[in-house]
C-alpha cells in the first residue's frame, strides 16, 4: 500500500510540475504608442509555490522509502497539509473576481495601460461542460 501511496505522490508532483509549464493567465496592455502587446503567464510566475511543493511530493514519495513508524506518520501530515495549501491555490485563481492587477503586476505592465486579462484553466473548463452535460441529459 505504501508503494501506491509513493507513486500517486509522484504522478502529483508530476502533475504539478506540468501545472507550472501550463499558461494560467493572459493580460493584454495597450499604452497608446505602439500595437497592443499579450503576456502569458505560466503557473511558475503565477504561484511561486508550485515548483517547491513539487519536489517536497517527490522528497516525500522517497522519504517513504528511508522512514518508518511516527517519522513516516509526520511525513503523512505534512503531505496533508501541502495538499491542503495545493487546494487554496488552484481554488484561489477560480474564485478571484479580478486577475488583472495581480496579472499586470507580474507582468511588469502599469495598471493604466491594461485593456484586458484572461484565465486559462482548462479542468475547470472540462468540469462544467461535463457537469451541464449531466444536467441536459436530464431535462431532455
Amino acid at each position: 500500500m505504501i508503494r501506491v501511496g509513493q507513486l500517486l505522490l509522484v504522478v502529483a508532483a508530476v502533475a504539478l510540475w506540468v501545472a507550472s509549464r501550463l499558461p494560467w493567465v493572459a493580460v493584454t496592455s495597450f499604452d497608446g504608442l505602439g500595437q497592443p502587446k499579450t503576456v502569458t503567464l505560466s503557473g511558475a510566475s503565477w504561484s511561486n509555490a508550485l515548483l517547491p511543493l513539487a519536489v517536497l511530493l517527490l522528497a516525500a514519495a522517497v522519504a517513504g522509502l528511508a522512514v518508518r513508524g511516527w517519522g513516516l506518520r509526520a511525513v503523512a501530515v505534512l503531505v496533508g497539509v501541502v495538499t491542503l495549501l495545493l487546494g487554496y491555490l488552484g481554488i484561489s485563481l477560480m474564485v478571484m473576481p479580478d486577475v488583472g492587477p495581480r496579472a499586470a503586476e507580474l507582468a511588469q505592465v502599469p495598471v493604466w495601460s491594461l485593456v484586458g486579462s484572461q484565465r486559462h484553466y482548462p479542468g475547470r473548463r472540462w468540469w462544467w461542460r461535463r457537469r451541464w452535460l449531466r444536467w441536459s441529459r436530464r431535462c431532455s
